[in-house]
């Protein structure tokens, strides 16, 4: 009788670790290319299924669009030439996104970069901006709140890897 009980049991866990499978499909494995830019020496990986707009013309960066246009990613350097400090755009970043209506809810100040996310019109956004020497390097994503779940994690891994590539 305990030799069934212990069968039954087996045959019970492995039944409910089949149907939990089938309830919470594992995430399909997400390819990324890489965009290096030259001019102000920085990286970032991007998925695939983002498709890169073109360089713009000055060498800043670059715009990734989805076919859907249901999501959308922007990288690009530029010169600090109103000798802002980082706090200054960090400031300035989270005040425009409240005039468009938008809830940051995230933000993290630290010594070379800043990050701020939250919703708002039905798109989740994402910003993340380096300092390096006299230069901010701005990561840009936003998609439909509709796609959160898939996005999420990618946002995580692209912004993991927007990195400086020069040797300041």
């Amino acid at each position: 009788m305990i030799i069934l009980l212990k069968e039954f049991l087996k045959s019970l866990i492995v039944l409910m670790l089949f149907c939990i499978v089938l309830v919470f499909p594992q995430p399909s494995k997400v390819k990324y290319n890489h965009y290096v830019n030259v001019r102000f020496e920085y990286s970032v990986n991007y998925p695939t299924t983002l498709i890169a707009q073109g360089e713009a013309d000055n060498g800043d960066g670059q715009r990734f669009i989805s076919k859907d246009k249901k999501a959308e990613m922007a990288v690009y350097g530029a010169y600090n030439a109103l000798e802002q400090s980082l706090k200054d755009l960090y400031e300035e970043a989270i005040s425009e996104k409240e005039k468009e209506s938008a809830i940051v809810t995230y933000k993290v100040l630290k010594r070379d970069f800043f990050v701020i996310s939250g919703k708002g019109n039905g798109k989740i956004f994402y910003q993340k901006t380096i300092k390096q020497d006299d230069i901010f390097k701005t990561l840009i994503i936003e998609y439909d709140e509709s796609l959160k779940e898939t996005f999420n994690p990618i946002t995580s891994v692209i912004s993991n890897s927007f990195k400086n590539t020069g040797g300041h």
